[in-house]
């Protein structure tokens, strides 16, 4: 054998993600470097590997924050490969925008949550939360909600305090503009960029259930969770009505976002943001795409009036 002769592309990945775990310490705090290794090329320990593959996963709360982390990691593996005599190759997976908030909808959606209340939990949902909520870590507990409620005064620590008394989600906090960036990735905020957005949590599952979490999965299937799914798109039905009945809160919400975008973008490139309601942003792209589905670009839509 000739192992001597051998250029391990095992060892490069290895050495990206040392690399990659060493960045941690020179990005933003809230930024999060994942990665897997999917591949390692083979299962004998005696062959130098001549293939081997890893994906990461790159969060930060604003786009061109999550753009430097990206051009700093591509660094790193072009310097693993240096440093193993090996080649890399980058596959572009996919990537999100972050959220866009919108205070005119956030407003438009905490009013109809008010007006519904939580969910009419029975007795039954209040022993199952029970069971789940004894089986999560105690250490972090309750620190999603108290970061919901920053700001917002005695009312937010009153709400607080009775939602730490009990397991089920059927305390209604108060809305504060928070503009808190959510820890996961959703595809959401490339929504947001193009058109008015908003979200609303509704609780599905007991307080302080971790995410991505065996008690989210037993959770997902209960009754409790299809009463919380329920009561969520009441509050965003009654809230789509609000909007479609009244023009000045919906053209409220699109001045909004247009400002949001200038403000973020600044310059020429603000100025020629072409944010819509959602109701244009899909007649724009029905335009795009309609000669694909049979029908002329120069379609018109007719409606009752």
């Amino acid at each position: 054998t000739s192992p001597h002769l051998g250029r391990s592309a095992l060892d490069a990945v290895t050495l990206m993600t040392t690399g990659s775990n060493f960045l941690n310490e020179h990005i933003i705090e809230k930024a999060r470097v994942h990665y897997a290794i999917t591949d390692t090329g083979g299962v004998s320990p005696n062959v130098v590997q001549p293939y081997a593959e890893v994906l990461y996963l790159l969060r930060a709360p604003k786009s061109g924050q999550v753009r430097e982390i990206v051009e700093r990691v591509d660094r790193i593996a072009q310097g693993a490969a240096l440093m193993t005599d090996t080649t890399v190759e980058k596959d572009f997976v996919k990537s999100c925008a972050n959220i866009v908030n919108n205070e005119t909808m956030e407003r438009c959606l905490q009013k109809n949550l008010e007006f519904f209340g939580a969910p009419d939990f029975d007795a039954a949902d209040a022993e199952f939360a029970r069971k789940i909520f004894e089986t999560t870590p105690e250490p972090g507990r309750f620190e999603d909600l108290e970061k919901r409620v920053r700001g917002a005064g005695e009312a937010g620590r009153q709400a607080l305090e009775e939602a730490k008394k009990d397991p089920l989600p059927r305390r209604i906090l108060p809305y504060v503009p928070s503009g808190i960036p959510m820890g996961g990735s959703t595809d959401v905020g490339d929504v947001s960029w193009q058109t008015p957005t908003a979200q609303i949590y509704m609780g599905t599952w007991a307080n302080s259930t971790p995410g991505h979490s065996w008690q989210v999965v037993t959770a997902g299937k209960s009754p409790m969770a299809h009463k919380g799914m329920l009561q969520a798109g009441k509050v965003m039905a009654a809230a789509g009505y609000d909007l479609m009945t009244d023009p000045e809160l919906l053209k409220k919400a699109q001045n909004e976002l247009k400002e949001r975008l200038r403000n973020m973008l600044g310059g020429e490139e603000g100025d020629e943001v072409f944010a819509s309601t959602f109701h244009s942003a899909c007649v724009r792209i029905l335009r795009r795409w309609a000669e694909e589905i049979g029908y002329p670009r120069s379609f018109t839509i007719y409606d009752t009036d």
